[in-house]
């Protein structure tokens, strides 16, 4: 048996824009809004998108984690930060 052969097909995940416009639309317009509120106060970009990150973690979706990575890499977050190496501690990542 081949590693292909073990492999199963993810489905397709629901298109919110199709099924459920109306509430895309809210995410969308609550998403602008919480972005516009926290360029406002000066929030760190960066910061923001691991807010973003750490939120989709927590709600466990994958799409956005993906999506929220992507965007953090963009505008020049470090990945041992998007990693959650970094945690705050003052001392080097040990590999644990």
């Amino acid at each position: 048996m081949t590693a292909t052969d073990s492999m199963t097909q993810i489905p397709v995940r629901l298109d919110f824009d199709t099924h459920a416009d109306g509430f895309a639309r809210a995410m969308a317009h609550l998403d602008r809004a919480a972005t516009k509120e926290l360029d406002r106060v000066d929030f760190d970009p960066k910061l923001r998108e691991l807010v973003r990150i750490r939120a989709s973690q927590l709600n466990g979706c994958a799409y956005c984690i993906d999506m929220h990575t992507k965007d953090a890499r963009a505008i020049g977050e470090t990945e041992q930060r998007i990693s959650g190496r970094d945690r705050g501690t003052g001392q080097p990542d040990r590999g644990h």
